[in-house]
């Protein structure tokens, strides 16, 4: 038998006392026991009046099933026996109201034969369960907020606490092939420990129960009840409970609202939730709340988890218009320049390939060059001492420009090349100059220059156009002519 410290509770069969009476009283209950029951709960209710116990009732419901033997001293066949217990049940079900009642209580008052009654011994037990519910305070209100509590017969006191051979079970089935369930209820006397009933009921409802309390929690920061709810549903889902999505996202939202790193990982980790489950709005408040060095790899499962390149990108594919670049950018500030540059970009750039959005794009990642690089070192120093002296001794990256080269490509340029067409390689090489990327100007002006026609219409229409416009720009950026890039393409319109 378990102690209370072991189990967190004892349970005291209250042989005289009808369990019905539970489910339709709602007042005190001990005025309700009958015979030496009520004497047995006065007393305990005097011995563990003190804090820290809670006393109540609750109906205890066993079943046994196994093979049936006859009774020899009670007369008849197996199927006799048979016939006459379905015959038995068959009359109470045929009763109605009190008078059903006061058949399933052995009250009434008909003069029926007892070999109609006889109950067929258990000759082996296949399997029993015993299970506790119903559980009300001594004052009649609501004792425990769960439906059922499966427990082990031993648990209960007395020792043998339902003695088949002896007593008259309160509803028996017949299967086929001798099969007998015999089926016990009883009102039980339970004594709790007060700091135990989250864990009891933990244990009863599985995660339903943790997840209701989370629901209903407002506290910030969590009280060690809500701690204990969320322990348990991570428990439990990592050993086969599985979530839904939306309570998946119930937890992960719990983390961000708690602080919580590990606890979001934990939940990423148990879930099969993507990213358009997650949402663009809750990543990047996860990302802003913990910083991608806390939550990198869980992101990283995330992506793994999407089917396609369009699912990966999903939450920053909704970012298609220059007017959100400036979402873009806060983005960047939480992840860092170079994990953005290395995950996300190419597939950014290539959903949204298109001029107006590239050059807005790296126009923005010029301006706001200096707040990633300062957002980048300050990031690094919270990483931890070592990196952060590091850091320290390395230059600051300059934002590189992807994507330009792959636009340009794409674009059919040809002799003669319309004003529009002109004005955005200008733009484009001017980011290129000021961002220190010259490979993919220097590729752009080879592709130029080597594009078919003579030296008087490339002369007309390119160099005569060009030339001056770079030359003004790089005046008014302080770049000196002999600059590699401009130096190579003088190089290349001369040797034509």
């Amino acid at each position: 038998m378990l102690s209370l410290l072991e189990q967190g509770f004892l349970a005291y069969l209250l042989p005289h006392s009808n369990p019905f009476f539970i489910h339709f009283h709602t007042g005190p209950i001990v005025s309700e026991l009958q015979g030496s029951d009520k004497h047995h709960v006065e007393a305990l209710q005097r011995a563990v009046d003190q804090p820290g116990f809670v006393i109540g009732v609750a109906q205890v419901e066993h079943f046994v099933t196994g093979r049936g033997r006859h009774n020899p001293f009670r007369g008849g066949s197996y199927y006799g026996s048979k016939r006459k217990c379905y015959r038995g049940h068959s009359q109470g079900r045929q009763r109605g109201g009190c008078d059903m009642l006061n058949f399933r209580l052995g009250l009434d008052d008909e003069d029926e034969d007892d070999e109609d009654y006889d109950v067929m011994a258990i000759d082996k037990v296949y399997e029993s369960t015993t299970a506790l519910s119903n559980f009300v305070s001594l004052e009649g209100r609501l004792l425990l907020p769960v439906t059922k509590i499966p427990v082990h017969l031993s648990t209960l006191m007395p020792d043998n606490p339902f003695p088949f051979d002896d007593l008259e079970p309160d509803k028996k089935d017949f299967g086929c092939i001798g099969m007998i369930e015999h089926r016990y209820k009883h009102t039980i006397l339970l004594i709790i420990l007060e700091k135990e009933k989250d864990a009891i009921c933990y244990a009863a409802e599985d995660i339903g129960y943790a997840l209701t309390r989370l629901k209903a929690s407002t506290a910030i920061p969590p009280t060690s009840e809500d701690r204990l709810s969320a322990s348990c549903v991570s428990e439990k889902s990592s050993n086969g409970s599985s979530l839904s999505k939306e309570q998946s996202i119930s937890m992960l939202d719990l983390a961000v609202k708690w602080k919580d790193a590990e606890m979001w990982k934990t939940f990423v980790n148990g879930c099969d939730c993507m990213l358009e489950a997650l949402g663009k709005e809750q990543l990047l408040d996860t990302l802003k709340e913990f910083g991608f060095s806390n939550v990198s790899i869980s992101f990283q499962e995330i992506l793994d988890r999407s089917h396609s390149g369009q699912d990966a990108i999903n939450f920053i594919r909704q970012l298609p218009n220059i007017d959100d670049i400036p979402k873009i950018l806060d983005f960047i500030n939480i992840v860092g320049f170079m994990v953005f540059a290395n995950l996300m970009m190419p597939k950014l750039l290539k959903a949204h390939a298109n001029y107006d959005f590239c050059v807005a794009f790296a126009k923005a990642l010029v301006e706001s060059r200096r707040v990633i690089t300062e957002h980048e070192v300050a990031h690094a120093a919270t990483v931890g001492e070592p990196v952060a002296v590091d850091m320290a001794f390395w230059p600051a990256p300059e934002p590189k420009v992807y994507g330009l080269v792959t636009v340009m490509h794409e674009s059919k340029v040809s002799l003669p090349i319309r004003a529009e067409s002109l004005h955005r390689i200008t733009k484009v090489i001017e980011l290129c100059i000021i961002t220190h990327n010259l490979d993919i100007s220097t590729s752009l002006l080879n592709q130029l220059t080597s594009m078919q026609g003579s030296f008087a219409t490339k002369l007309h229409h390119l160099h005569l156009k060009l030339i001056p416009h770079l030359k003004e720009f790089m005046k008014t950026k302080n770049v000196a002519i002999s600059v590699e890039l401009i130096v190579g393409y003088l190089q290349g319109f001369i040797s034509q």
